[in-house]
């Protein structure tokens, strides 16, 4: 990303190029529920232990099983509508803490899924599903955890299936 263009006169994009835009303002690292996009139960509070690079810790669990259950609280549609739309790789790894809280969309290549067993908690999940995506233009894997599975497709160490994800950015 070239961060000197001329915003005046932007030069002219290739057939296949697009322009990406920084917001005029900045925003906040930690929701701000009055003003931000974030899930009214995602507060600030839960997500100031979560810590990049690191194994999940237990300080991070209030933080992992609320967005369970406000993803588990709300329909397909609603979390698509609710989205900051589509991000890439680089987007959700080199500003990890703007996405994080945030729910956005993911699109790629889904080549690995696990069913996993959660440890036991209060809001009673016993299955959960790990995902590895290679994301559209990217080599680098993004790993999801979702509540459920296409019916259709099983557990398998090396799929070659085209997934879209809306989810809530963790770490």
């Amino acid at each position: 990303i070239d961060t000197k263009l001329d915003e005046v006169n932007p030069p002219r994009l290739p057939p296949d190029g697009f322009r990406a835009t920084l917001p005029t303002s900045t925003p906040s690292t930690f929701p701000d529920n009055e003003t931000d996009d974030y899930l009214p139960e995602i507060t600030a509070e839960l997500l100031s232990p979560i810590q990049d690079n690191t194994v999940m810790r237990a300080a991070e669990n209030p933080a992992w099983l609320a967005m369970l259950e406000a993803l588990n609280s709300r329909s397909q549609d609603e979390l698509l509508v609710l989205s900051t739309g589509r991000v890439g790789f680089a987007q959700l790894f080199r500003q990890t803490d703007v996405y994080r809280g945030r729910l956005v969309t993911v699109q790629g290549t889904a080549r690995r899924l696990e069913e996993i067993i959660p440890r036991p908690n209060e809001l009673g999940i016993t299955e959960l599903y790990r995902w590895v995506l290679k994301p559209a233009g990217s080599t680098s894997p993004i790993i999801i955890y979702s509540l459920e599975k296409p019916p259709e497709l099983q557990p398998a160490p090396d799929l070659r299936e085209i997934c879209s994800f809306t989810g809530l950015c963790f770490k």
